[in-house]
């Protein structure tokens, strides 16, 4: 939005008008009550813990370049990629206890089918 040519205000009150997740709502009302009051955009975020900390760094800087949307752009690229290398660096440890698990389930399946089986093989 940033990006488009609108303002803070202005893409704060376009969040406020969606209906779909109520957080991003609430969230952006908190924000333009801190604007109101005369505070930086940076300065209502740095009060919340619910962001990271240097994210507040990014926007005031984007406002001191005058290139907010584009820092903001490198930002959530930066935490995707965060993100990413998490849950990879997660999975890496979930899958060999996965295949073990799914190794085990195989071969109690197969040991329940054939051991009647060769039961029935030793009586007869």
């Amino acid at each position: 939005m940033l990006k488009a040519g609108m303002t803070i205000q202005q893409a704060l009150q376009q969040i406020q008008d969606q209906p779909y997740v109520e957080f991003l709502k609430l969230e952006s009302e908190r924000l333009m009550i801190g604007l109101r009051f005369g505070q930086s955009l940076a300065e209502v975020i740095e009060e919340s813990p619910i962001y990271q900390k240097e994210f507040s760094s990014v926007i005031a800087n984007g406002f001191r370049t005058g290139y907010i949307a584009t820092d903001l752009i490198y930002y959530s690229t930066m935490l995707y990629t965060e993100l990413e290398r998490m849950i990879q660096k997660g999975l890496y440890r979930i899958q060999p206890i996965m295949f073990m698990l799914i190794g085990f389930i195989v071969l109690f399946l197969f040991l329940a089918t054939l051991l009647p089986v060769y039961e029935m093989l030793n009586t007869m």
